[in-house]
């Protein structure tokens, strides 16, 4: 049994790329630019980098081809190596076999084994042999097919760069005019945040007059008004000032005759409600639990509010209260009586 091992592995010669010698391939002086960039590669691009970035990707790839044709190659030949080693202890063991079969012993039944072992792994050799042939014919025509792309990206980005470097004189003219237009802004901002500051200024004082004039209009109201209320003096001790006016209407020709005498009966109401106030803040043993008094012993006005009698001049009517008369409608009731009472007693006896 023989191999013909020119039909195995072939005559051609594919240690290199067929078409690294024509013009569409770098030259090695592409590959040492390529090395130089992706060795320094930490500098910013200039235009002369741009314009050979073509050229560089191209070299990339095709070395990154040229790189696994070698390994393929490179395969074949250790292939080709087994083979030829196959075939040689095939031929030694075809006269073993031929010098044992003149004499006329019979076959080793392990030898036939080992024999038949080759002959399918000498089959299984020629199938990958030829399985890398196929891969390498794709490899080579994917080589040839990325070499006219990168000769098509090469002119593309030469447009590309002609047209950066146009750009590039453009951003120029247009950097100085966006310096101006920056500056123009910053002062424009300037201007508005200082206009907002005493915008803002003026509104907190605005706001702060608007609190004072709500403050002095809900005064008035409470001045002319008539009823008793607090003044707001801003203090902050527990006493404090009470007013209540008194109106009635007269004719506007006798307003100054009597304005003296009203300003003497208001001196004189002035001292006695101030007189009874200081009574009234005395503490009364006699007082029914559970009951709420209002007392000016000066103007002799006494008054349960629990009840519905109202105590003028010393009189009393009425059984003696213990404070239950302090729940529901009626207290209330008659509590609004007893107040009305009190009042009209009062300006009775000033």
């Amino acid at each position: 049994m023989s191999f013909d091992l020119d039909t195995l592995f072939g005559d051609a010669d594919v240690d290199t790329c067929p078409d690294l010698g024509s013009s569409g391939c770098p030259s090695s002086a592409s590959s040492s630019l390529i090395s130089s960039a992706l060795l320094h590669d930490d500098h910013a691009p200039t235009c002369d980098d741009l314009d050979n970035l073509g050229d560089m990707i191209r070299g990339i790839e095709l070395r990154l081809e040229q790189d696994q044709v070698i390994q393929l190659i490179k395969e074949r030949d250790d292939w080709r190596a087994q083979a030829h080693e196959l075939a040689k202890r095939v031929v030694e063991l075809e006269k073993r076999m031929a010098s044992k079969a003149a004499t006329g012993p019979p076959m080793d039944p392990d030898f036939v084994a080992r024999l038949n072992s080759l002959e399918r792994e000498n089959r299984r050799l020629v199938t990958d042999n030829l399985r890398l042939k196929d891969e390498l014919q794709d490899v080579e025509r994917k080589n040839s097919r990325l070499c006219n792309d990168n000769e098509g990206k090469s002119r593309k980005l030469r447009g590309a760069n002609k047209k950066a470097k146009n750009a590039k004189d453009v951003a120029v003219k247009e950097e100085g005019k966006a310096k101006d237009a920056v500056n123009e802004r910053d002062q424009r901002l300037k201007l508005q945040r200082e206009q907002k500051k005493m915008m803002q200024t003026a509104q907190a004082e605005l706001t702060r007059r608007d609190l004072i004039i709500q403050g002095l209009q809900s005064d008035l109201h409470a001045e002319r008004s008539g009823a008793p209320h607090l003044r707001h003096d801003a203090s902050t001790a527990d006493e404090t000032i009470a007013a209540f006016s008194v109106s009635l209407k007269i004719n506007r020709r006798h307003f100054p005759l009597v304005k003296s005498m009203l300003a003497d009966s208001q001196s004189t109401m002035t001292s006695r409600i101030e007189g009874w106030y200081e009574q009234f803040k005395k503490p009364r043993a006699e007082k029914i639990v559970g009951a709420v008094y209002v007392d000016a012993p000066d103007t002799r006005i006494g008054v349960d509010l629990n009840d519905d009698l109202v105590e003028i001049l010393g009189g009393h009517g009425g059984p003696p209260h213990t404070g239950a008369e302090h729940s529901g409608r009626r207290s209330m009731h008659g509590l609004e009586a007893i107040a009305r009472n009190a009042m009209d007693a009062h300006n009775c006896a000033s």
